[in-house]
């Protein structure tokens, strides 16, 4: 949830400035999803990569999940560190950005 609305702060403050990020976040997301191990599992990556790979927050969400549903058992706790870190950290972006863009949003309106 925190993730969520971090994102969309930031790009509903980005988007007032910058019309074009409404037509580039279907971009953003369709590489972010192939950069995500959605299709494919972490295993296959070589380990420089995969620590690359952890990296991206939506690693976790989706390494959580997996092992909630697919495999049945309740995942460590680094997964639910990184999860709980990466939606803070978002979250708090999210708020800089858009506290800092919000007085001149009337102009741009």
């Amino acid at each position: 949830f925190l993730f969520c609305c971090g994102m969309g702060m930031m790009l509903s403050a980005l988007s007032v400035y910058f019309r074009d990020v409404t037509h580039l976040w279907g971009v953003v997301t369709l590489a972010w999803m192939y950069a995500t191990p959605i299709f494919y599992t972490i295993d296959m990556m070589p380990t420089n990569i995969m620590r690359l790979m952890k990296l991206n927050p939506m690693y976790h969400y989706l390494n959580i999940f997996r092992n909630l549903v697919m495999f049945g058992n309740i995942p460590g706790a680094n997964a639910w560190l990184g999860c709980i870190a990466s939606g803070l950290v978002f979250f708090a972006l999210g708020l800089i950005v858009f506290g800092r863009l919000q007085k001149n949003f009337i102009l741009h309106i």
